[in-house]
């Protein structure tokens, strides 16, 4: 019975790719939108190098669209295949590309240079939204496209100056360039480039010089604007591995996320580098870099390069990051050459309100030379509750409360390196200068006093925080009760454990981000025994595989019954190691 189903679907998913088509664009059909007319589920629109002055819509069908890309990789096709929304029949409906017939991530956008538009208008609401792109309880899969020079301009609130997205759908961006979008309200603005209020997967796009802008009211997320918290459906995020630089949140009265505006519970924002973002605030100001509410230390906050971020005009908290209403875990971040008026490089205020049983928790960071023009040169805490092992907080500058503001309901700080006068309290704090190289970062191999003065975990109110199994280089750290660096960056000087290990084991791990089965093919210059290890965030271990033979093998794990988030592999043998991070999608 079990074959004769095999047989059957087998041949069923044969029949159906024997059935697609692809509809070229303009020899089968003059315009895009006539392509997608007469296409059906699973064909393809192929569009040749051209301008086509459409507003088009994917009418609920699971199809690809898509330049000439797709076959070479030449990104001329990308630069060269135009669709210009700004010459729509219906002025109220300006979006270029809309998905609003309950479309998942089986509907893809590949290839285009996306521009000219200025969203949809909302009569109900007197509000617009979706410049170039407009998800309505919809998914897509948005993939290699140039999205520039759209703008929304609403009468109350705008929403998404490139791209909006609304509802409990899915929605994919990966290696695409966002830039020179708009958006502007009148009573508020969120998400210069895009503002999503569902799930979304965000890898490896550029955000660039963005600007969300309104006269009163909040406008919020000069890039990218995540409202996930209390929509009526969970929502999942995942950012990591995009560049976010010149995006401003400008407003009269208050200005939010110079970059990025994240409301959310849970979720993942690892491995980004977030340069040169801006506040411009009539009033107030929050989080030249990155602006936290109503999150939970189920937001993790890990691997990011959060430089040079500033603020304009008004009184700004946060230079590089701030947590307000909220709670988030900061590991293995660097927060440098930040400015802003109060925390110059982290700002974390008005927490304990928000009613979470945990503090946030910042570990292995390492905060430097940034600047806050009153309180708290490297951090300002008020009416919070934090915990920080592990971390660097040195050479900042502040009017009061040089490296460490703290207005807090309860700070523990243990094994960090903290500027000023004297040793911070707590255990086993230092007061160095940590002896970065040239890019303010990295130690200074075998001189830096913060390396191996780390804490391998801390017990703070009978609960264990653990440090990172690597570093912001994905570089391991020590483990099993052995002494970590202090920062985000360890070095391989006086470590027995790295310096004994040949790292000479071949690794291949596929697929990754993965949803249920990742496999290790592995092979080494040596006949030895492999283990693999699989740790969550936490540092605890949840899967092992011992004893494996090394030579050609194959190893999988199945993590289809945990939870969605980052977690490492660690393949060891008696004189070998390789690692790595795995992200475990919903």
């Amino acid at each position: 019975m079990r074959k004769e189903i095999y047989i059957f679907c087998l041949v069923s998913v044969i029949a159906s790719y024997l059935s697609a088509q692809i509809i070229h664009i303009p020899m089968d059909k003059s315009t895009i939108q006539a392509g997608i007319d007469a296409a059906s589920d699973g064909d393809t629109v192929l569009v040749d190098q051209g301008t086509y002055y459409e507003n088009i819509n994917f009418l609920g069908k699971a199809i690809i669209l898509s330049s000439h890309y797709i076959f070479d990789k030449d990104t001329n096709h990308i630069v060269n295949t135009i669709i210009d929304g700004s010459q729509p029949a219906n002025p109220d409906i300006g979006t270029v590309i809309t998905l609003d017939s309950g479309e998942d991530t089986t509907s893809v956008i590949y290839g285009f240079t996306i521009t000219g538009g200025t969203g949809t208008y909302f009569p109900a609401f007197d509000d617009c939204a979706g410049g170039a792109i407009l998800s309505l309880y919809s998914g897509a899969k948005i993939i290699h496209n140039y999205i520039e020079y759209n703008s929304v301009n609403s009468p109350t609130v705008g929403y998404g100056g490139a791209i909006e997205q609304y509802g409990d759908h899915f929605i994919i961006l990966k290696n695409n360039r966002i830039r020179y979008n708009e958006n502007n309200g009148n009573s508020g603005a969120f998400g210069g480039a895009a503002e999503i209020s569902g799930s979304a997967i965000i890898i490896n796009n550029t955000f660039a010089n963005n600007t969300s802008n309104s006269s009163t009211g909040e406008s919020g997320g000069g890039a990218l604007s995540l409202s996930c918290y209390n929509l009526g459906w969970e929502s999942e995020i995942i950012v990591s591995n995009n560049t976010f630089y010149g995006n401003i949140a400008y407003c009269g009265e208050e200005a939010v996320g110079g970059a990025l505006w994240v409301t959310s519970e849970h979720g993942i924002i690892s491995n980004n580098t977030i340069i040169g973002n801006q506040i411009n605030a009539g009033s107030i100001g929050y989080g030249s870099g990155i602006m936290l509410t109503a999150s939970d230390t189920n937001l993790l906050v890990e691997g990011n390069i959060i430089a040079n971020n500033d603020y304009i005009f008004g009184s700004t908290l946060g230079g590089g990051i701030c947590i307000y209403l909220g709670k988030a875990k900061l590991i293995n971040n660097i927060i440098r050459d930040n400015y802003s008026s109060y925390g110059g490089g982290l700002a974390i205020i008005d927490t304990i309100i928000f009613g979470s049983t945990y503090p946030s928790v910042l570990i292995n960071n390492t905060i430097t030379n940034n600047h806050a023009s009153e309180e708290g040169g490297g951090l300002l805490i008020e009416t919070a509750e934090a915990i920080i092992f592990n971390t660097i907080i040195w050479g900042n500058e502040a009017l009061v409360g040089t490296e460490i503001f703290d207005g807090s309901s309860s700070l523990e700080v243990q094994y960090s390196d903290i500027g000023g006068s004297g040793i911070w309290p707590g255990d086993g704090n230092i007061n160095v200068g940590p002896l970065f190289i040239d890019d303010s970062c990295h130690l200074s191999v075998c001189e830096s006093q913060c390396i191996n003065q780390g804490t391998e975990y801390i017990t703070v109110n009978d609960v264990n925080y653990y440090c990172p199994i690597h570093d912001i280089d994905g570089e391991p750290r020590p483990y099993l009760n052995t002494a970590p660096d202090i920062g985000a960056d360890e070095t391989p000087c006086l470590d027995d454990y790295i310096a004994s290990v040949e790292k000479s084991i071949s690794l291949d791990v596929y697929p990754n981000p993965f949803t249920s089965i990742v496999s290790f093919k592995f092979s080494s210059e040596k006949n030895e025994n492999i283990n693999l290890s699989i740790i969550n965030s936490r540092g605890q271990l949840i899967y092992e595989k011992s004893n494996v033979q090394s030579e050609g093998n194959l190893m999988q794990w199945n993590g289809s019954d945990i939870p969605s988030g980052i977690y490492y592999y660690r393949i060891t043998s008696k004189t070998q190691s390789a690692g790595g991070k795995l992200i475990k999608m919903p």
